[in-house]
């Protein structure tokens, strides 16, 4: 060893983000990719959409689609709880509204 250090982590990149330093390992998943080869009797699918191909026996399940409407109403809900629970000036709503 160099000077007494420890030196394994030379051959990742050294990042500093927001006064932290880290080493950054790559994972190249493109190559991994490439790597990959189809053995007899594989099969990939995927489960999206509203019917579910091969749905999880053992949880309840949603898809993707319905998330979009259960975040407008969680923010909806958010906003009507922020609007009762505010009171400035003696209202119920912060002053820039009417």
């Amino acid at each position: 060893m160099a000077h007494g250090g420890d030196l394994r982590h030379r051959r990742f990149a050294l990042i500093k983000f927001k006064s932290y330093l880290y080493f950054e390992e790559k994972d190249f998943m493109d190559k991994a990719e490439k790597s990959l080869k189809q053995t007899r009797h594989s099969e990939v699918s995927s489960n999206f959409g509203l019917c579910f191909k091969y749905p999880p026996k053992d949880l309840a399940c949603r898809p993707m689609s319905d998330m979009g409407w259960g975040a407008v109403v969680e923010h909806t809900l958010a906003d009507v709880l922020y609007h009762v629970e505010t009171q400035v000036d003696g209202r119920r709503s912060p002053p820039w509204e009417p």
